[in-house]
């Protein structure tokens, strides 16, 4: 298992943090393609500077709708086969926001999950990662470490400052020698092919 006791519950809400603890420099704008195996990804700069609605935007313009089942973008089965985790149980969604799922039984001294699936949607300003490639087609950022990876998929430019257009999809497992990303990967365009068109 990767993360460790004291870091797991902060990991948690990671995704969710990110959208206003920094922000990245612009980069050009990914063009979208079809995306079959592992992404090429370019190292990106984190300065304090909002990201440009332009890096955002795409042909093929996605939307979560304010009330959407989150956890519905994916199934128990495609997580499993996936991650090769024993289950996927879910938590408590938050509707058009938040869905995290629990990857088995395996707990920290608080009781907390260790190996979790969330999927998030968030505001243009959590498009933030270390890297920058096209995950199904979007502009995607994505962040690795210690058994994590996290990606930030651009789903459309921001009609307004609180627009939601950031569907995030962060991995974190206990074997910090393992790289969630390709399974990440795998998630994320399962998911984004199951989000409406905007």
């Amino acid at each position: 298992m990767l993360l460790s006791t004291g870091r797991s519950a902060a990991l948690l809400c990671l995704p969710l943090l990110w959208v206003s603890a920094c922000t990245t420099a612009p980069a050009s704008p990914a063009t979208p393609s079809s995306s079959s195996g592992p992404a090429p990804w370019v190292s990106v700069t984190q300065q304090a500077e909002t990201v440009r609605p332009e890096e955002l935007a795409t042909d093929r313009p996605k939307r979560i709708a304010a009330d959407a089942d989150v956890c519905a973008l994916l199934t128990e089965q495609e997580i499993t086969a996936a991650t090769g985790a024993p289950f996927a149980r879910t938590g408590r969604p938050v509707p058009g926001t938040l869905c995290l799922w629990q990857l088995g039984d395996a707990v920290d001294d608080r009781g907390t999950p260790i190996e979790v699936l969330t999927l998030t949607s968030g505001l243009s300003g959590g498009w933030l990662g270390e890297e920058q490639g096209v995950v199904g087609g979007y502009p995607t950022r994505r962040r690795v470490g210690d058994g994590l990876c996290i990606l930030k998929v651009g789903l459309r430019r921001p009609d307004a400052p609180t627009d939601k257009v950031v569907l995030t999809v962060s991995l974190g497992v206990t074997d910090k020698s393992s790289d969630p990303c390709p399974a990440t990967q795998t998630l994320t365009e399962t998911a984004l092919s199951r989000v409406p068109g905007a």
